[in-house]
């Protein structure tokens, strides 16, 4: 190829598609075969939030796969909070939502 000749564009390359995981299905993490909860996801690179022997961890969607689905898991009207909130947050919510009381406050883990 001369240097008078246009090069022409390679065809870009499709976006993989980002699997969709929902809240509370049980996913397999490679490559340490480790066991986890989906927590949140995805956001814009593909990355799901999950919850791995209670923390709270970032992983990237082609590091994991569906091992049992949460609807086969839970009933429908599950509180998944049950799973992912620390027992003195839940505590705290029932107590607000019952008289006012100062000083409490409800720390979110992201």
């Amino acid at each position: 190829m001369n240097k008078h000749q246009q090069r022409t564009k390679k065809p870009a390359q499709p976006k993989t598609q980002v699997p969709v995981f929902h809240q509370g299905d049980n996913v397999v993490l490679s490559p340490a075969n480790v066991f986890g909860i989906v927590y949140k996801g995805p956001d814009e690179q593909g990355n799901y939030i999950v919850q791995v022997k209670g923390k709270k961890e970032v992983y990237n969607h082609k590091r994991i796969t569906l091992n049992i689905a949460a609807k086969e898991l839970y009933p429908d009207d599950y509180d998944f909070d049950i799973i992912f909130e620390s027992v003195e947050n839940r505590k705290n919510k029932k107590l607000i939502s019952r008289k006012h009381v100062e000083g409490i406050v409800i720390e979110h883990e992201e």
